[in-house]
């Protein structure tokens, strides 16, 4: 499949000009994009988010032109404050696109609800299901840094939810979160296994974890994340896409290095 780029970060880039970003992409050599769609109730969002973020009835057409870029569209990460009264509208969604998974994150206060989201995301991914449709969890800092007792002992609440909720609900792991929830992102990749579908590459900038702001991120391969030890952990044909939060300079220039990083370990 190749590389890819989930877009959350350059969402005000792509806005601006979105045929040109699809085509710059293309020029460095990626071939997927991974978009954030808003499902449901918008109001909980604020208004600057709503208006960058994907809408359903956009996504077609922007299908239609990233494919006229050669880009592919398979995984979409879904924005809802409601992710189990969504699943129509994401099955409905999935049939009229190429999408064959949803990605969702941990609302916030995940530790003291993981049993909850868990139990939702277990239905969830049963329900879409049902249309050929896959469910995956993705995960920030705090599932990561926060532990919970499993049934093995102590665990991270992602694990812990993963457990929960069944093998209907796979990981896409975010290796900078992982990072800077403490733990070491190949090490991470290797304990979830079979659990493991897809891999966000973000880098962090060295002492990452005693800063707060944007200045926590870095250009892929200028950070401290071991690329090789990372991509020695995902199986070839595993979606591995390019997840960067932020920029000091020009993300589709960013994104230029990002991907000449990736195929300096893996062409």
């Amino acid at each position: 499949m190749g590389y890819g780029v989930q877009i959350f970060g350059c969402l005000r880039d792509f806005r601006k000009d979105p045929a040109g970003f699809f085509a710059r992409l293309a020029q460095a050599g990626y071939q997927q994009v991974e978009p954030c769609v808003l499902f449901g109730d918008a109001s909980g969002y604020p208004a600057a988010l709503r208006e960058l973020v994907w809408k359903p009835q956009e996504v077609p057409a922007f299908q239609e032109m990233m494919e006229g870029q050669g880009l592919c569209l398979r995984s979409c990460h879904v924005f809802s404050r409601d992710v189990l009264g969504a699943a129509e509208e994401m099955a409905e969604l999935a049939q009229k696109t190429s999408i064959d998974a949803y990605v969702v994150n941990c609302p916030p206060d995940i530790a003291k609800v993981y049993r909850d989201f868990a139990r939702d995301c277990r239905a969830l991914a049963e329900k879409l299901a049902e249309s050929g449709t896959a469910l995956w969890l993705h995960n920030n800092a705090p599932e990561i840094a926060a532990r919970v007792q499993g049934e093995a002992g102590e665990t991270t609440v992602m694990e812990a939810i993963l457990q929960e909720a069944g093998e209907g609900l796979g990981a896409q792991v975010d290796t900078g979160w992982v990072l800077y929830g403490g733990i070491d992102p190949a090490a991470f990749l290797k304990r979830l296994g079979s659990r493991l579908r897809s891999v966000h590459f973000k880098d962090m900038a060295e002492n990452c974890q005693s800063l707060s702001g944007l200045d926590r991120f870095a250009v892929l391969g200028s950070g401290v994340t071991g690329i090789p030890s990372v991509m020695a952990q995902i199986p070839e044909g595993m979606p591995v896409l390019v997840d960067q939060d932020a920029t000091q300079g020009d993300f589709l220039e960013d994104l230029s290095a990002s991907i000449q990083a990736l195929q300096a370990v893996r062409p």
